[in-house]
């Protein structure tokens, strides 16, 4: 069981990422000082998946059970905003049906801040470590070539 205080340096260092990540947003502004404040907090930061949890988001992730509210979503998008109005106001069951749509979607959207926020965390974690590299430079523009190639490999193949 771990206990409080555990759990207390844990938030405290993902806290300290968050703050290196925003930092990191401008970082022609950074002083060294800084610069070294963001590498400190992403070198103290605790790993914020175990293997099950990864698995379990993957598993949600893939199960999509977000696609008929996303559908409903986009079919609300082909109308106009009079449209959408007109339609509510004339129309009491479907003002229902959009209330119940107006939750399904709240938590949809807080579903994908979350999966935004992780994957921002892994970008920066590993724009920082290449940073550390000497060679940075080369190994970011061969890893853009190797990225491009394969984008236009499968674009050719669709």
């Amino acid at each position: 069981m771990t206990n409080t205080s555990d759990h207390s340096t844990r938030d405290q260092r993902l806290h300290a990422e968050d703050e290196a990540r925003n930092m990191m947003r401008n970082p022609e502004a950074l002083s060294d000082e800084d610069g070294y404040k963001v590498q400190r907090a992403v070198l103290q930061a605790p790993a914020i998946l175990t293997e099950e949890s990864m698995c379990t988001a993957e598993d949600t992730f893939r199960a999509d059970s977000y696609a008929e509210v996303r559908r409903v979503a986009f079919g609300i998008l082909k109308h106009s905003g009079l449209q959408i109005c007109d339609r509510t106001v004339s129309n009491r069951q479907l003002a229902v049906e959009q209330a119940e749509f107006v939750e399904e979607i709240g938590s949809y959207i807080e579903y994908l801040k979350a999966i935004v926020l992780l994957m921002e965390t892994a970008e920066f974690r590993v724009k920082l470590a290449l940073t550390m590299r000497a060679d940075v430079e080369d190994v970011v523009r061969e890893g853009k070539a190797v990225f491009a190639a394969r984008k236009h490999s499968e674009s050719l193949s669709n």
